[in-house]
């Protein structure tokens, strides 16, 4: 298992905010995502998922991503430039 599983796994239970589209519900790895975007620090994502300063946010919330595609073994997963998304 890799060391972010540990983060991805805090929001499995993530309760989404009404603004949030109802089929995100559908959608395996966005409550993590979402919460993850939400809750945690830039700092806390860099020490996670790695990174640099110079990352852009779209390469860097790219990583988180990718690490939740892992971690719920879903070919859905919420991905911001793959066509691994629900069409």
């Amino acid at each position: 298992m890799t060391n972010y599983n540990s983060l991805i796994k805090k929001y499995d239970n993530y309760e989404l905010d009404n603004d949030v589209h109802e089929d995100s519900d559908d959608i395996p790895g966005a409550k993590n995502i979402i919460g993850i975007l939400k809750n945690e620090t830039i700092e806390d994502v860099f020490r996670v998922f790695g990174g640099t300063i110079k990352d852009t946010p779209h390469s860097l919330w790219n990583k988180v991503s990718d690490g939740v595609y892992e971690y719920v073994q879903s070919n859905n997963v919420i991905q911001l430039d793959k066509q691994r998304t629900i069409q």
